[in-house]
């Protein structure tokens, strides 16, 4: 819990949509604004658009930016925290050696630090979400991209070079289907919801998915992994294989999960996850059958609680407990 103090906001860039949150001085979150991410335009231009909304989300609660005690702000792909930089991110095209924390901290006139998504949705989700009282914890997040992140003994793993939790990045098919980090066949090929969406739109353009179709109206640039998983639930074979393939594909890099980190809990999060039962079942089924049975069986594999919030409030309470306020 915060103590009493100033506010604290929060930001979450994605690949498809950002979150910011307010976090009050006792640790509620008493603001928060979605919206789609800027696509299209130069990078610094997109941190600045991004920054000024959550600069309007604090102005509104009738917080001045300059008064908050701190703004954590969480992105994808390699983070250089310690410089404030975004090295590279494969889900937003033309973010190279961004100085994404300076770009904030101008628009916010207060500092920034910048961080992984996926790491601040976990150190979010072990203090106030599913990972709360683990000392073993992981959290996976299934979105756009697919990223793991680590706790142990209630500090985040990092890895000798901050790189640590890239799963979606782990090859799954030879050959396979490029992939935005310039390799081919990466998990998220398979199982983002991105590569759902796309594997999806494909099949429905041959008349192969007559019940996702018919979810969206026949408006194939409608479907999104939501439709996939739903319609694969309604019973269309053809988005049925898709989810399969995307199922096979997580529950394997899961089991190494389990295997490798013996955690007591893995939560799932994401915009695919709330395919919930859909999703969850399956790869909880898949780790038992292929991990190790110690691990297996002490292992829970459920659903992340903080929602699509749980990288901005990570992002906030990471800030607040840096500064001594948790």
């Amino acid at each position: 819990m915060i103590s009493p103090g100033r506010p604290v906001l929060g930001i979450d860039v994605g690949g498809t949509t950002f979150e910011v949150i307010l976090l009050d001085g006792a640790g509620r979150v008493t603001a928060a604004v979605e919206d789609a991410t800027p696509r299209g335009v130069p990078a610094a231009e997109a941190v600045k658009t991004v920054a000024t909304a959550a600069r309007a989300v604090a102005v509104a609660a009738g917080v001045e930016p300059r008064h908050l005690r701190g703004v954590g702000m969480a992105v994808p792909g390699r983070v250089d925290s310690a410089r404030g930089l975004l090295r590279f991110a494969p889900n937003l095209p033309g973010w190279l050696d961004v100085p994404v924390a300076a770009l904030a901290a101008e628009v916010l006139e207060t500092p920034v630090t910048l961080e992984h998504d996926v790491r601040m949705a976990a150190f979010g989700e072990s203090r106030r979400g599913a990972g709360a009282g683990a000392g073993s914890f992981v959290c996976v997040t299934v979105g756009t991209g697919i990223g793991a992140a680590v706790v142990l003994d209630g500090r985040l793993y990092r890895g000798v070079t901050d790189a640590a939790g890239e799963i979606g990045h782990v090859p799954v098919v030879a050959d396979g289907e490029p992939c935005g980090c310039g390799r081919r066949g990466c998990l998220e090929t398979v199982a983002s919801g991105r590569a759902v969406a796309a594997r999806a739109r494909g099949l429905a353009t041959r008349g192969e998915a007559a019940t996702l179709l018919a979810c969206v109206n026949g408006r194939v640039e409608d479907i999104t992994a939501r439709e996939v998983f739903a319609a694969a639930a309604a019973g269309d074979p053809a988005c049925a294989r898709v989810v399969a393939a995307a199922v096979a594909a997580l529950g394997a890099a899961l089991t190494v999960l389990v295997n490798v980190l013996n955690p007591e809990a893995i939560a799932v999060g994401g915009g695919v996850a709330a395919a919930g039962a859909a999703l969850l079942d399956p790869l909880r089924a898949a780790v038992r059958a292929s991990a190790w049975t110690a691990a297996a069986e002490a292992v829970r594999i459920v659903p992340a609680a903080l929602g699509t919030q749980a990288g901005a409030i990570g992002a906030a309470l990471f800030v607040a407990e840096a500064l001594g306020g948790c």
